[in-house]
């Protein structure tokens, strides 16, 4: 299902201006001990950064990674759950050295200042197969984060304040010929902020339709790439772990 998707979506619709790759994403506090986060699909910067790590492989840098995706033959409860940890798991990894455009390297380096949502890494779950209705996608969603312990945040009512915040996990859920799941943080023009006050802070917009899952993955896709525009490595991140003793100046 991988190698499909790759061909048959990923690279026909995205061309040059994503790569697609596999394997393990590293930021900058991931340690040589630690279990490294991976996705069956990476869409990556063509030309970002990426490390060859003995015995690992390749590791592609968290700022490279514009989007995660798990593909499943089949989702039902157990793959859910497994697809949730998946994307815990990624989202606990900050793309913590970018510099935004027009931004220089003598200004001082503050992760902080950039919201969640571009320092976190969006997951995306599509599904071959499932169930017929969403809700039902919906339900395993929201009984995975509880049993895993993952709690979602607080969205104000007003759509452009929730661009600021990311999804503690999953982004997007989308099951071929079934329909789609998105966490309501992206302007996708469902709803306006009206409705999200009458639905009382719900997070997650649904849909269960034949046509029109892979079309709400190509936009938010594309919305997540529009994300990193102009953004660059500040690679002051990833050198903060050596020792200062070890690092000198001389004639």
């Amino acid at each position: 299902p991988s190698d499909l998707l790759s061909s048959e979506f990923c690279e026909p619709m995205f061309g040059s201006e994503l790569s697609v790759s596999a394997g393990r994403i590293v930021d900058c506090d991931s340690t040589p001990e630690a279990q490294l986060a991976e996705a069956d699909i990476l869409l990556c910067r063509p030309q970002g950064p990426r490390l060859e790590i003995d015995g690992l492989g390749e590791c592609l840098l968290a700022e490279s990674v514009v989007a995660a995706i798990t593909v499943l033959p089949r989702l039902d409860l157990d793959a859910m759950g497994a697809a949730v940890s998946r994307a815990r798991t990624i989202k606990t990894l900050r793309r913590s050295g970018l510099l935004p455009a027009g931004a220089s390297f003598a200004d001082p380096a503050e992760p902080d200042a950039l919201d969640d949502a571009v320092r976190a890494i969006p997951c995306y779950i599509v599904a071959f197969d499932g169930p017929a209705d969403m809700a039902q996608a919906h339900l395993w969603l929201k009984g995975a984060y509880r049993v895993q312990g993952i709690v979602e945040p607080d969205l104000p009512d007003s759509g452009e304040g929730r661009r600021r915040f990311a999804s503690p996990a999953v982004d997007g859920v989308f099951v071929i010929g079934r329909g789609h799941l998105n966490f309501d943080n992206t302007p996708l023009g469902y709803f306006d902020d009206e409705s999200r006050r009458a639905a009382f802070g719900a997070c997650w917009s649904m849909a269960s339709t034949e046509n029109g899952s892979l079309m709400s993955l190509f936009v938010q896709i594309t919305l997540a790439a529009a994300v990193l525009a102009g953004m660059r490595l500040d690679p002051r991140r990833y050198l903060a772990r050596l020792p200062a003793a070890t690092v000198r100046l001389g004639n």
